[in-house]
């Protein structure tokens, strides 16, 4: 007997609606030395200790605490201040990018703790802090009018109430970012630092060195530049070389210039030729009669010439964190991009079902 062939039965079930999620949000990213602790109270335990960069998402917040989770799964609480916002550190991605080929200019030390700031403003978002002491490499100087608060968008900055003169530096960890002047002290040997006679100094490099038998020690000859006032237009009005005299056991200034306005960078080649002799040069960035020309000098036994002048293109700008766009976040696909991908979801996934029951074919026999 046949067999009857009895039609397939399409079955439509409800169609499933892959719905698109938003990109998961970007990590807050830890500055140096974030404690987390297990509850909000003066007696809870610390769970663990971040340091710089340690990235952490936000899981909860009550008032100015937020309470964090690491990528490994431990949550606490910290300070919202202590954490660097994703816009701010892609800007300070860019930053260091932009400064990475800067050579440092000597190095400066906190008088006491000290916050390293994204801007050149004292209520711009801290990076990183330093403990009393601890230095970091000076980049490039720059005298800021003080604002009292950030500007609100498209409205006009407020009306200064001061004077600051900052630093660009670059930390140990690579990454650049502004303190008060102010509030540091240079890193040069005390035994050369105590003449600087109440005069800021700016920058400072080594240029040569003398040995003494006597007391068995080599001594650095230093070059420093130094200004005679805070809150200048300029970086620094003076130059002085200091080096050790064997005779005396002490330190002598063997070149000094004043009455100039000068500009970081200055530039150090150890070896330079010139009608004088063979030796360590360097050059400095002066301003005259609204001109600018580079000075240039050569370091030759116990002397200091200078060799040149010539005119310079101008004063080098700095990376100014307002000129830097930063890369957006990721974001979520427009309204009518998402209402599309719903539409084609749904219409793979019934065809496919279609495809699959239509296929299905039933026989019976004797």
């Amino acid at each position: 007997m046949a067999a009857a062939v009895v039609p397939a039965v399409v079955l439509w079930g409800g169609c499933t609606v892959q719905t698109e999620t938003a990109p998961p949000p970007e990590p807050h990213i830890a500055r140096n030395g974030v404690e987390l602790t297990a509850e909000l109270t003066p007696s809870a335990p610390v769970v663990a200790v971040l340091d710089f960069g340690a990235p952490v998402n936000i899981v909860g917040s009550r008032r100015a605490f937020v309470r964090v989770r690491t990528p490994d799964g431990r949550e606490g609480w910290a300070p919202k201040s202590m954490l660097i916002a994703p816009q701010a550190h892609r800007r300070m991605e860019l930053l260091k990018e932009r400064t990475a080929e800067l050579a440092a200019q000597g190095r400066a030390h906190a008088l006491d703790t000290l916050n390293v700031h994204l801007e050149p403003y004292r209520w711009s978002p801290t990076l990183y802090q330093l403990r009393k002491d601890e230095g970091a490499e000076v980049l490039r100087k720059q005298s800021v009018a003080r604002l009292p608060h950030k500007p609100a968008p498209n409205d006009p900055p407020p009306e200064p109430v001061g004077q600051d003169d900052w630093y660009l530096v670059r930390l140990a960890n690579g990454y650049p970012g502004w303190l008060l002047a102010g509030r540091t002290y240079s890193g040069i040997p005390i035994e050369v630092a105590q003449y600087a006679e109440g005069r800021r100094i700016v920058a400072y490099f080594p240029i040569g060195e003398v040995h003494d038998p006597d007391i068995g020690e080599t001594k650095k000859t230093w070059l420093w530049m130094q200004t005679a006032r805070p809150n200048q237009p300029h970086d620094f009005d003076r130059l002085r070389v200091f080096q050790w005299k064997k005779s005396r056991h002490a330190y002598a200034t063997i070149k000094l210039e004043t009455g100039f306005e000068g500009y970081l960078p200055v530039k150090v080649t150890p070896r330079l030729e010139t009608g004088r002799g063979t030796g360590v040069g360097f050059s400095i960035l002066v301003s005259k009669d609204e001109r600018q020309f580079v000075r240039t000098y050569v370091h030759i036994r116990n002397r200091v010439y200078r060799v040149g002048e010539e005119p310079a293109p101008g004063i080098p700008e700095l990376p100014a964190i307002d000129r830097i766009e930063p890369t957006p976040g990721p974001k979520p696909p427009a309204l009518m991009q998402r209402f599309k991908n719903l539409l084609t979801a749904g219409a793979l996934g019934a065809r496919s079902r279609f495809a699959s029951l239509g296929s299905r074919v039933f026989s019976t026999g004797d």
